[in-house]
């Protein structure tokens, strides 16, 4: 019964694509609007690039402190003479 009910709702969507936009901003050809659309589409298709860069680069340098650590806790003193 769910799946024809969704059937139904989404032919009728499809009768009327104008009132199903989806906002008044993505269709607007003002130049405000538009650069505001254009940027916050580049910023949000970039910040999942950052979050797993910024992880990664994270991992990395925890990496490169427990190696560091770990080679000077095995290296013999020098200084015992």
């Amino acid at each position: 019964m769910r799946f024809i009910y969704l059937c139904l709702v989404s032919f009728l969507i499809g009768l009327f694509p104008s009132s199903v936009w989806a906002c008044a901003v993505c269709f607007s050809a003002e130049g405000k609007s538009l650069e505001a659309y254009y940027l916050t589409t580049i910023f949000l298709s970039l910040l999942p690039m950052l979050f797993v860069g910024g992880a990664v680069f994270w991992f990395r340098r925890q990496a490169s402190k427990r190696k560091d650590s770990i080679q000077s806790t095995c290296e013999p003193d020098s200084q015992a003479d």
